[in-house]
């Protein structure tokens, strides 16, 4: 839990636990500059919950994967209530949402398992593996965090357009992932290809490569104004 608290950035102030006995697991309480952390173990039930609390320039995601790779490197399922996994995180927030501490890929992943008929449907819109839907829906989510900063038109690929489409048909869920994740909603305004601007889609492309580096040529092509 210490490494894990290191990996994210926070500063251990104090520490404390106590074990109930021999085969009976233990309590820590790790107090942090950022707020706290602790764990309460059940070695009978090869189980352990770990509470997260931390405020300021921390990184959520690494402290996850600290503690993932302690139980063996199961990938978590963000949000799941299921405890059948190895390893699971529910992540809430306080007040305005952010992707900032939560990766777009985990956002996807949870997409996935709460609704697979959305990546099944993306699948079928954009003739993509299911596989390959769920990273296009990644994509999606990148570009609607890039929005969400951003006061600009911004101008989404042809196939990541298709994509938000199936999206916004899922109502209640993409309103959910806005007011989840987002700072604010952000609204699917369709457009006319003969329409389309050359100038927004590639200040897209600029805004995109300050948050996440160069998009994937794949998804989002230089001209998307050949077809």
């Amino acid at each position: 839990m210490q490494l894990s608290a290191r990996a994210a950035g926070a500063t251990i102030i104090d520490r404390h636990w106590h074990r109930f006995g021999e085969g009976q697991g233990c309590t820590a309480i790790l107090l942090l500059a950022e707020s706290h952390m602790s764990v309460h173990t059940w070695p009978e039930h090869d189980y352990a919950a770990f509470d997260i609390f931390m405020c300021g320039d921390v990184t959520l995601s690494r402290a996850l994967s600290v503690l993932r790779n302690a139980c063996g490197g199961a990938k978590p399922n963000i949000l799941q209530e299921s405890v059948e996994e190895p390893f699971y995180a529910k992540i809430m927030r306080r007040g305005r949402r952010s992707l900032v501490r939560v990766s777009p890929e985990e956002i996807s992943g949870e997409l996935y398992q709460t609704t697979p008929l959305l990546v099944e449907k993306i699948s079928d819109a954009v003739k993509l593996s299911e596989i390959s839907a769920q990273s296009l829906l990644a994509e999606l989510v990148k570009f609607l965090v890039v929005c969400s900063k951003n006061q600009h038109t911004f101008l989404p690929s042809m196939v990541v357009d298709s994509a938000w489409q199936q999206f916004i048909l899922f109502t209640e869920i993409y309103e959910n992932f806005c007011q989840q994740y987002l700072s604010r909603f952000i609204h699917y305004q369709p457009t006319i290809y003969a329409e389309r601007s050359d100038f927004d889609y590639q200040n897209t492309l600029t805004a995109y490569a300050a948050y996440y580096g160069s998009p994937p040529a794949h998804f989002w092509p230089r001209n998307d104004f050949s077809c």
